[in-house]
């Protein structure tokens, strides 16, 4: 191990001022909350629909796409905005 280092995780809000807290690493989701500092991206996201094949049947109107489901029957999540991010 590396005795001599201190570790602190915390699950805070954002914005921190990294500045005045004295941090050396965070690791956030998304770049848009510190334009100012250097960014290294380390995971990309990538969401995609799936759908079961009787819902597909029911709701998809024959459509290839997913623009003729009609999104009430999506599910939804509201997560407010204390955990709500946007890449």
């Amino acid at each position: 191990g590396f005795p001599q280092m201190a570790i602190d995780v915390r699950v805070e809000d954002d914005p921190v001022d990294v500045v005045r807290q004295n941090i050396d690493l965070r690791i956030s989701y998304g770049d848009y909350h510190y334009p100012a500092l250097k960014m290294v991206r380390l995971v990309h996201d990538e969401v995609l629909p799936v759908a079961a094949p009787d819902f597909w049947q029911r709701y998809g109107n024959g459509s290839p796409t997913l623009a003729d489901v009609h999104e009430s029957h999506f599910i939804h999540t509201n997560w407010g905005p204390n955990y709500a991010s946007h890449p």
